[in-house]
């Protein structure tokens, strides 16, 4: 069992991650890491939405059932890291005072 913060770190160390799991991707989006999410949820547009990311780096299910997709949108990820961790480093203070506005009323 490893705790959150620890996985936090990590993402905060590598080069980009692919997961299906939201609290990861928030996480690892937190800290500057790009991140391409197989969906599962509507709540993932929105936090990528949040950091001007393009919808090509959410993954659904729906769209390995086209043979090789999974593995060309992992392709343009790898292709396209140095300006995706660009894009996630410019609006990752900004997103991070939106998250913080939610507590201001109770804080």
């Amino acid at each position: 069992m490893h705790l959150a913060a620890d996985l936090k770190g990590l993402a905060g160390i590598l080069d980009g991650i692919v997961t299906g799991r939201m609290h990861l991707a928030i996480g690892s989006l937190g800290q500057g890491t790009p991140t391409v999410s197989v969906t599962y949820q509507d709540k993932f547009e929105g936090l990528y939405r949040h950091f001007g990311l393009p919808d090509w780096m959410l993954l659904s299910p729906q769209r390995y059932l086209t043979p090789g997709s999974f593995e060309a949108a992992l392709t343009r990820f790898v292709d396209e890291i140095d300006q995706v961790t660009a894009i996630v480093e410019s609006r990752a203070g900004a997103v991070k005072d939106l998250s913080r506005d939610n507590f201001s009323s109770i804080l």
